[in-house]
């Protein structure tokens, strides 16, 4: 009878490991937030805080806090919080659930508030583009596997002991990104510079500091550069994307940045960053109150309600047309990957320039 009952736990989580890819994105989420705690704790207990003096402390909080309040409207279900780590290895990384942690051997050789800056920024890239998530499905199937091999052998498990498996699972989620999301981590970090009146060849600097640091320091305190793209190939790409820098500002400078605002504000379920949003003659002839009530705001406020309860969703700000004083946005919110058949939903928003810059005339509107 408990061989039997021995084989269907197995034959369960076996059916278990078969459909995980499936589970809904909000249960990741959850779970990104236990791991994330977990490694929080691991780096604090074994390292411990750096001790920085007031005049460091003050400027680490000033320049990650002005970072934090734009990334956020890339990021709006994300909290970022950072750690300096009393560990004098070259490194940083983000654990998930917007924790970054530096390690004070690399703080310490930051030459300038832009660099400083364009490290704080890389990470929270990762954030911002969800990177973890992957590591996350494959430390689920890794553990699960560990949990399924535990049960096979001889129908116990330990609770108090970690399997090898559930070990490597937890050096995948932190060790590595891939060349692709480092790349794309780069480039996130110089538009966020940009947007937030820092000097976006603070990333170049940063990635030429590296390369001149690692010809005189211990290799084995450079954690950061075996994990991360050729550092020449890095100054490139990002000194390509700063070329183009000027392009880059009139989308997120323009009818597209009126456009995040309410996205984030319609994410928050926040009606006074929405209806901020909207041009002046809505205000003239709506209140706030009347604008609460109005039909299709309602309408799409339930919609991302019950989109939130769904999915971890990610959403695109695509400028559709632009025309003197008009312009046309198309919000579209996707589930886990931005490709067509993870399209959940796209609403259509028209804006007017006025006094205040751009505005919201109508919208949004699914179509």
């Amino acid at each position: 009878m408990i061989g039997l009952r021995k084989k269907r736990i197995v034959i369960l989580l076996l059916i278990s490991f078969l459909v995980l890819g499936s589970i809904s994105v909000q249960a990741v989420s959850d779970y990104e937030k236990k791991i994330s705690q977990k490694y929080l704790k691991h780096y604090l207990d074994e390292y411990g805080k750096a001790d920085l003096n007031s005049e460091e402390k003050k400027r680490v909080d000033e320049i990650f806090n002005k970072l934090a309040a734009e990334a956020d409207k890339d990021a709006p279900d994300l909290e970022f919080k950072y750690h300096i780590i009393d560990n004098s290895a070259i490194n940083a990384v983000n654990i998930g659930d917007g924790y970054i942690l530096i390690y004070k051997g690399l703080f310490d050789l930051l030459e300038t508030d832009e660099q400083l800056a364009a490290l704080i920024a890389h990470e929270m890239g990762h954030g911002v583009n969800n990177d973890i998530q992957e590591k996350i499905e494959i430390n689920q199937k890794i553990q699960l596997g560990a949990v399924i091999f535990d049960l096979a052998k001889d129908g116990k498990l330990d609770q108090d002991e970690v399997s090898p498996a559930a070990e490597i699972a937890v050096n995948l989620l932190v060790k590595k990104y891939s060349r692709s999301q480092e790349k794309e981590a780069d480039i996130y970090s110089a538009l966020l510079l940009k947007r937030t009146d820092y000097d976006s060849r603070g990333v170049i600097g940063l990635l030429r500091l590296l390369k001149r640091k690692s010809n005189s320091v211990n290799l084995e305190l450079l954690e950061l550069m075996k994990s991360h793209p050729n550092l020449d190939t890095r100054i490139d790409y990002v000194a390509e994307a700063i070329k183009k820098q000027k392009e880059a500002e009139k989308l997120y400078h323009s009818p597209v940045s009126t456009s995040r605002e309410l996205t984030a504000g319609l994410f928050r379920d926040n009606l006074n960053q929405v209806y901020s949003a909207y041009a002046e003659r809505i205000h003239a002839n709506l209140t706030r109150e009347q604008f609460k009530d109005e039909e299709q705001i309602e309408k799409v406020r339930k919609e991302i309600a019950n989109l939130k309860e769904k999915y971890n969703f990610k959403y695109t700000l695509e400028l559709r047309n632009q025309v003197e004083g008009t312009a046309r946005v198309a919000i579209s919110f996707y589930r886990n990957e931005f490709t067509q058949q993870n399209q959940l939903v796209s609403f259509a928003v028209d804006l007017i320039k006025d006094k205040y810059g751009w505005k919201v005339l109508r919208g949004p509107v699914a179509y």
